[in-house]
């Protein structure tokens, strides 16, 4: 009887001990976020112009430093404004952009993995602002389309299961891997 008692609060020992260390707060700044999304005319066709703020936290960084490339999916949706669900897609666009540090040459490279761009740079700060500043234009459906109301939306996803499998498990449980956002513009 001893035993069945002892085995159960070494679970709860356990138990207890593995929230206080695997629990980290979030913290009070995300690590990604949107800086700006607004809508520009440009002649006859409206380009929704996109800012983000991409830091990474010191462990991503240690990452990059030490081999691991780091994985973004930017999914763009257009669709109609409507009352009770969203509405009709008009235009969904998802680009794969990586993120590596090449340590033969001292430089980070940033390729859409989806139409197979490289950009290569000096610094992990221009390699970041690189990755900041999109540009989605709206297709020309119809002249109507044009002139009313496009519903945005954007999911800044990081994909976890990119990364090697002893570091996955820390980075679910971790705020500093908590790299992804999502926003939208409502159409006025």
């Amino acid at each position: 009887m001893r035993v069945w008692k002892n085995k159960y609060s070494f679970l709860i020992i356990f138990t207890l001990l593995s929230f206080t260390v695997f629990r980290e707060g979030k913290a009070s700044e995300s690590w990604v976020s949107v800086q700006s999304l607004n809508w520009l005319e440009r002649e006859d066709v409206r380009v929704l112009q996109l800012a983000l703020d991409i830091k990474l936290s010191v462990e991503a960084i240690e990452a990059v430093h030490s081999g691991i490339t780091l994985y973004w999916d930017i999914s763009v949706k257009f669709s109609e404004p409507s009352v009770f669900m969203t509405g009709a897609v008009v235009f969904l666009q998802v680009e794969r952009y990586s993120l590596r540090y090449d340590t033969l040459f001292n430089h980070y490279r940033v390729q859409n993995e989806t139409k197979a761009n490289l950009q290569v740079f000096s610094s992990l700060e221009d390699a970041l602002y690189s990755l900041q500043m999109r540009q989605y234009q709206q297709p020309l459906v119809a002249f109507s389309m044009i002139s009313s109301c496009v519903d945005a939306e954007i999911d800044l996803h990081f994909d976890i299961e990119s990364l090697p499998i002893p570091l996955r498990p820390t980075a679910y449980f971790s705020s500093a891997w908590d790299l992804s956002t999502n926003k939208s513009l409502v159409c006025d």
